[in-house]
C-alpha cells in the first residue's frame, strides 16, 4: 500500500526485446540515470528476449550482472508479439508495471509523465504527440486507433504505445491473443472491467538501430484475425 511519500512506488520496468542489441546499452544507461534521479520510485527490471538472433542475449546477461533487481527471460525461439507481451504484462509482481519496448524510441523519462497521471487511474497510455515513424506506419496506426476506439466506445489515441498500469487489473483481465492485438486486448478488457484509463502526451524519437516490424503484412494479418476473433467472442 502507498503511504503518501513514505513508501516508494514499486514499479517493474518490463521490456520486451527482439534483436535490440544496438539500442539496449543506451537504453540501459537511461534506466540507470532515471533510477538515480527519481529516488521516490523503487524500480525493478524485467527484460524478455524473444529468441533474438543477434547478441541481445549477451548484452542482457551483462546488464543483469550490473543491475540490482533485474530479471532476464530468454526464449529459445521467437514466439512473437502475443506470448512475449503477455509475459511482459503478467510476470511482474510489483504494484505498478511500466511496459516499454527496447527499440530506443521511447525515452525512459516518459515514465515520470505516466506516474504523475496514474494517481486516480488504473492504467495510463502514452500518446506520441509527434510520432517519429514513416507515413505508412503513421497511417496504419491512425486507422487502427480509430477501429479500436469504435470498439471501446471511448477515444484511444495511441493503442500501441508505452503503458503504465496497476497490477491488480490482471485479477480480472485475461489475455488470449497471440498477435500484436494483445495491446488492444488489454485496454479493451480493462475498460470492460471498469478500470479507469488515462492518456498523456509523451516524447517519441527516431529509431537509430534495427527496423520495426509493426508494419509488416506478417504482423498485420494475424493482428486483424485476432481482432475479429475478439469481436466474435465479446
Amino acid at each position: 500500500m502507498e503511504n503518501k511519500g513514505r513508501v516508494k512506488k514499486e514499479i517493474t520496468v518490463s521490456v520486451p526485446c527482439y534483436n535490440d542489441s544496438g539500442s539496449l546499452i543506451a537504453f540501459h544507461g537511461q534506466l540507470v540515470d532515471f533510477a538515480s534521479s527519481n529516488q521516490d520510485l523503487r524500480l525493478f527490471f524485467l527484460f524478455i528476449d524473444d529468441g533474438s538472433t543477434d547478441n541481445t542475449r549477451d548484452v542482457l546477461d551483462e546488464i543483469k550482472k550490473r543491475t540490482p533487481r533485474c530479471e532476464i527471460v530468454h526464449h529459445k525461439e521467437n514466439l512473437g508479439f502475443g506470448p512475449t507481451f503477455r509475459e511482459a504484462f503478467t510476470l511482474p509482481k510489483t504494484e505498478y508495471v511500466f511496459f516499454i519496448p527496447a527499440d530506443g524510441q521511447f525515452p525512459i523519462k516518459n515514465l515520470r509523465n505516466l506516474t504523475s497521471s496514474i494517481q486516480d487511474k488504473d492504467f495510463v497510455l502514452g500518446i506520441r504527440k509527434t510520432r517519429k515513424d514513416n507515413a505508412y506506419r503513421r497511417f496504419n496506426s491512425m486507422l487502427y486507433n480509430r477501429i479500436v476506439s469504435m470498439t471501446a466506445g471511448v477515444e484511444i489515441q495511441d493503442i500501441n504505445s508505452i503503458l503504465l498500469f496497476r497490477n491488480k487489473i490482471f485479477k480480472n483481465v485475461f489475455l488470449k491473443s497471440n498477435s500484436a492485438f494483445v495491446n488492444a486486448e488489454l485496454v479493451l478488457e480493462a475498460l470492460k472491467g471498469g478500470f479507469r484509463l488515462g492518456q498523456v502526451e509523451i516524447e517519441h524519437i527516431p529509431r537509430r538501430y534495427g527496423t520495426g516490424s509493426g508494419g509488416k503484412v506478417s504482423v498485420i494479418v494475424p493482428t486483424a484475425l485476432d481482432f475479429f476473433r475478439y469481436l466474435c467472442r465479446a
